[in-house]
């Protein structure tokens, strides 16, 4: 399967999907056609990545994937649905590592909770030796990967219910209404989602002592193996800063339907919804409750606070070097602090996520 432009009569027509042979029936490269291996790789061996090249390659006009858009012999497209459809297939990708990638955690919360249950060490005052999980370190490092395996759990199947809806709205009602917030949450989702289930795999191998460097306890190995996720179907960097625009975009939106200059619009996208009420939140005052015993709605105002804070300051930031000279780098200059924000923004989505799932449990307050 290759993704190339199409270029029919001198006009560039995008890039659309075309199947090209690239073996003979003895598994030989065809003509015109070289293929390699690229050497060894840090983790994700179970995927044999190699490199291509082509040169002076002819296929069949009937090679081209025609399900929803069609090149016609006069070298005109002829479209069928929504052209986002595309799209939106490539977004399935992303659903699928956002709602299976923390299932690897999961395999490694068991490996380490295991171990810490059966390894003993130092004696207590009874003599005893003590199981290292009743040490206040060892539970600390334990369950805060299986609060986080449960937050993303729930969150993940709750982007995966938004992933299919829109794919059935754009696919059977020629409905794109929801593309920009799917598009977006699945960023934030998939960038989130990896690097904490790396983060707390690493520190699933630390809970381990010594047994978790060995390839025997099975967490090297893992943690290498799903190591790749972060790059592949986008890196996490590139995704936090398409969140960045799109918080940025939501933030300028606001402030000119509060302007009145914007008219029957539709309401945000609901991952956003908070920003109607930023000046409010900005000007909330947070009590530190006893014994630091805070709600998860606590957690989600002040969460939300840094949120449009920062948001809105490099919104000012960026505006004022669109005034000037320096439209060139306006993205760049504010990049670190774009990124930062998306980042507190994915966790300010997935703790309401999972705040709204627990309250809707039965005989929760």
């Amino acid at each position: 399967m290759v993704f190339a432009k199409l270029i029919a009569n001198g006009q560039l027509l995008g890039v659309h999907s075309f199947i090209v042979p690239i073996r003979d029936s003895q598994q030989r490269p065809l003509p015109g056609i070289e293929v390699g291996d690229i050497g060894p790789k840090y983790g994700f061996v179970t995927k044999d990545n190699g490199y291509l090249m082509m040169k002076n390659i002819r296929i069949p006009r009937k090679n081209m994937l025609r399900k929803y858009v069609t090149l016609n012999k006069d070298g005109s497209l002829e479209m069928k649905g929504n052209p986002k459809i595309g799209y939106a297939t490539m977004m399935l990708i992303r659903k699928m590592i956002t709602c299976s990638y923390y299932k690897v955690l999961g395999q490694a919360i068991i490996i380490a909770g295991k171990y810490s249950l059966l390894r003993v060490q130092f004696k207590n005052e009874q003599g005893v030796e003590q199981k290292i999980i009743e040490y206040q370190t060892q539970q600390n490092k334990i369950l805060s990967c299986v609060a986080d395996y449960y937050v993303l759990a729930v969150t993940g199947n709750r982007l995966g219910a938004m992933c299919n809806q829109n794919f059935t709205m754009v696919t059977q009602k020629d409905d794109d209404s929801m593309m920009a917030e799917t598009h977006n949450c699945l960023c934030l989702g998939k960038a989130f989602s990896t690097e904490t289930v790396i983060r707390d795999i690493e520190v699933s191998r630390l809970a381990c002592g010594g047994h978790g460097f060995s390839q025997y306890s099975g967490l090297p190995s893992l943690l290498q193996e799903i190591s790749a996720f972060t790059t592949l179907e986008g890196e996490n960097t590139v995704l936090n800063l398409q969140l960045a625009r799109y918080l940025l975009k939501s933030v300028r939106y606001i402030t000119i339907q509060h302007k009145g200059a914007v008219s029957g619009k539709k309401s945000p996208d609901p991952s956003v919804s908070y920003f109607l009420n930023s000046t409010e939140l900005l000007k909330t005052r947070i009590v530190s409750p006893p014994n630091d015993e805070w709600s998860m709605k606590q957690l989600e105002t002040i969460i939300s606070q840094q949120v449009c804070f920062m948001v809105t300051q490099i919104n000012e930031a960026v505006q004022e070097n669109l005034s000037g000279n320096h439209k060139d780098t306006r993205n760049f200059n504010a990049a670190i602090r774009q990124v930062a924000a998306a980042q507190i923004h994915a966790g300010h989505y997935y703790l309401n996520s999972f705040r709204e799932a627990t309250e809707s449990f039965n005989g929760c307050p």
